[in-house]
């Protein structure tokens, strides 16, 4: 009996490791049933973040449930704690794709898939730059994609140039992505900030100032997005924290650029006549409730001025149970929603 237990144990153990190691399916599936994400509908943002009181003003109240019945494409309030590990359903794309942090050959390997550049004299900006390879994935009509990546902080600098390497960034590296979501990935490195913080926020001032830093990325941007064989209605960009408010930015400056953009834990705009800018981008924001700068009032206030100035291609999730986490970029569903958009 004993043995015959261990056996069947035995079996079940293999099994799972078998399906672990397994490819997942392209695209991998959004779940059907969304309830077991769902957050607290009575939890509210972080009160004592550091800047919620500068989006008192436009932080109309919040009455719960807001589209609960669709979240994936318009407001939804989740937990997602296990997901942005790798450990649930929706990160599962990626556990599979990108190796472990403590990996270092197999990240490395990634890492020698990207060349890093100076941009001009390289003092304001350095990127590394990956290419698809035409023998794994052949051009498609009209181009490859472009997929930009914007870093925070903790990304300026020579040290910010080795921080992004175990990042989420290289699983576009790897051969899952090459075979099946190929696109030339430009990520970049500021040797300063590329946005500044201006304003009283505790009299609701609070606001994003461009660094010469972030006029270089918009130069980058703009030569490779009319670099030869790049398809110039499929270019995505995303970005946490500075980089996710470097993504409001660009998508400012350059409104008719971007196929999607993602910003995630960013400061967006003071100013109301700002936002009807955004409107022929489609955008995913995401803040997470306990961020301490933000806690959510940002994002929220945002929302809600995206759709009053006629936003129709906006999806907001509020994650419950994190902070300043750059992770919820890791989600393999970001990098396909991103992959696939095309501008008209």
């Amino acid at each position: 009996m004993k043995i015959s237990v261990a056996i069947a144990v035995l079996g079940l153990l293999l099994a799972g490791n078998l399906a672990f190691n397994q490819e997942p399916p392209f695209p991998v599936p959004v779940p059907d049933n969304w309830q077991e994400f769902f957050g607290d509908r009575d939890r509210g943002p972080e009160r004592q973040a550091r800047y919620a009181k500068s989006h008192r003003l436009v932080s109309p109240a919040v009455s719960w449930p807001i589209n609960q019945g669709n979240p994936y494409s318009d407001w939804g309030h989740f937990r997602l704690r296990k997901e942005i590990s790798g450990q649930g359903r929706m990160g599962s794309g990626l556990a599979h794709s990108l190796p472990g942090r403590n990996q270092r050959e197999a990240i490395a390997a990634l890492h020698d898939r990207f060349e890093t550049r100076d941009w001009k004299d390289g003092k304001l900006l350095r990127y590394s730059l990956m290419l698809p390879d035409p023998q794994v994935t052949p051009m498609p009509a009209g181009g490859y994609p472009l997929v930009i990546s914007c870093p925070g902080a903790g990304g300026v600098g020579q040290e910010g140039l080795e921080s992004w390497r175990p990042h989420g960034a290289a699983v576009w590296a790897t051969e899952y992505y090459r075979r099946h979501m190929p696109a030339a990935v430009l990520i970049l490195h500021p040797q300063s900030r590329s946005i500044s913080y201006t304003g009283d926020a505790a009299q609701g001032e609070f606001d994003i100032g461009l660094n010469p830093a972030f006029h270089a990325y918009v130069e980058v941007i703009d030569h490779y997005a009319a670099a030869q064989g790049i398809n110039p209605k499929r270019i995505s960009v995303y970005g946490h924290s500075m980089g996710g408010s470097s993504v409001w930015a660009l998508v400012r400056e350059r409104p008719q650029l971007f196929s999607a953009a993602v910003a995630l834990a960013g400061s967006p705009f003071a100013t109301v006549a700002d936002y009807p800018k955004l409107n022929q981008t489609p955008m995913w924001i995401m803040m997470g409730n306990d961020d301490p700068w933000n806690g959510s009032h940002a994002y929220i206030s945002a929302y809600h001025l995206m759709r009053q100035a006629g936003h129709q291609q906006l999806r907001f999730w509020e994650i419950q149970d994190i902070g300043h986490s750059g992770r919820p970029l890791d989600l393999y569903h970001v990098h396909q929603w991103m992959w696939s958009q095309v501008r008209p």
